[in-house]
């Protein structure tokens, strides 16, 4: 059996998933103007608004108590170098560059975090958090199989992008940090 996180520790991880997924909104949404192509600007900005499908549903699971962090003070970076992934992500370049690196790096880490948490959460006391998580996971395979569409028609990418945003995320424990557990 599992043992749950205690309210501070879920609270912070939930923060955390919202800040990657906000600030991915913004990034994407800021890029998609600058595409090389109509079709590569359009899955950037229906990838940005899947950002901020998460994060809203992420924002509803922070707790609302006397005594605990507000939602404002609960999203917060996991790491600077969480910051400049995303940022290195939707770098000037080819289309096909970003959303190469958008989907085996960032997308390829939210998952893994996603379904790890997942698989630690304890029945009843996680249920909320249990299908949030099946929700963001649902969403986030869906855009890559979209991005995997598109890219394939934009032809293979030309830079090591991927590479380097994998690396910053990898420096970072990940796309949302490491676990903080207190235990």
């Amino acid at each position: 059996m599992t043992t749950p996180l205690s309210i501070e520790e879920s609270a912070d991880l939930i923060g955390r998933y919202r800040y990657v997924e906000l600030l991915a909104f913004n990034l994407l949404g800021e890029r998609a103007p600058s595409c090389d192509t109509p079709k590569g600007a359009l899955f950037l900005a229906s990838a940005s608004r899947a950002h901020a499908y998460r994060a809203q549903l992420f924002e509803e699971l922070l707790p609302v108590s006397l005594g605990l962090p507000s939602a404002k003070d609960l999203t917060r970076t996991p790491d600077p170098l969480v910051d400049e992934a995303l940022r290195c992500c939707v770098a000037e370049g080819r289309d096909v560059d970003v959303i190469d690196a958008l989907i085996s790096a960032v997308y390829k880490s939210a998952l893994i975090a996603y379904e790890g948490r997942l698989s630690q959460c304890a029945g009843p006391a996680d249920r909320a958090l249990s299908r949030t998580l099946r929700r963001a996971i649902g969403d986030v395979e869906v855009i890559c199989g979209q991005g995997r569409e598109l890219g394939a028609r934009l032809g293979a990418p030309t830079s090591d992008r991927a590479e380097s945003v994998e690396t910053l995320l990898s420096r970072a424990g990940g796309l949302f940090g490491p676990s903080r557990r207190s235990v």
